[in-house]
């Protein structure tokens, strides 16, 4: 249980960040008005490019939580669900689109409605490792299929080792 500060539970991700966005604020001060007005302008740069599509993965994750239900998703990616569950999180991490913005907020989605530990972290594993969306737009075209073809060869069978060593770990 997390301890509570004013009625509310501590998000101690948030208080790490602040106090690391604090400390840069200070050096940057330190070094004068112009480097936080470039920081100001560098943060809003990257707000605008970002935001739109984490809205978008958030959207999205909304639309899987109210569209699949929950039955389902623990059906075929709870704890219960087993090698099952670990190979469906293997191929739909490797074929869910897009980057971070959208791939978090759908595996928030699946652990809310009820995913297990092994699929999700299959899943996330296979996003990270075997992504498809990344593996044509990006590696194929700038490093060649050679090197594609051998890096996806040996870490192929990653991510369901992972959640098979999640399952044996946590299912105690």
């Amino acid at each position: 249980m997390r301890p509570r500060m004013g009625g509310r539970q501590v998000d101690w991700a948030t208080v790490v960040l602040l106090f690391l966005a604090a400390g840069l604020l200070a050096a940057a001060l330190h070094r004068g008005v112009g480097t936080v007005a470039a920081a100001a302008g560098a943060s809003w740069d990257l707000a605008t490019g970002v935001f739109p599509r984490l809205l978008l993965g958030f959207g999205i994750a909304g639309l899987l939580q109210v569209l699949v239900p929950a039955e389902a998703v623990v059906g075929w990616l709870g704890a219960e669900a087993g090698w099952r569950g670990i190979l469906v999180g293997w191929v739909a991490g490797a074929l869910a689109p897009g980057g971070p913005f959208v791939s978090f907020p759908i595996l928030a989605s699946l652990a809310k409605a009820g995913a297990g530990l092994p699929a999700l972290i299959t899943f996330l594993s296979s996003w990270s490792v075997l992504g498809l969306n990344r593996v044509l737009v990006w590696e194929i075209p700038m490093m060649g299929g050679r090197f594609v073809g051998a890096r996806l060869l040996l870490s192929l069978l990653v991510p369901p080792l992972l959640g098979f060593v999640a399952r044996v770990v946590w299912s105690r």
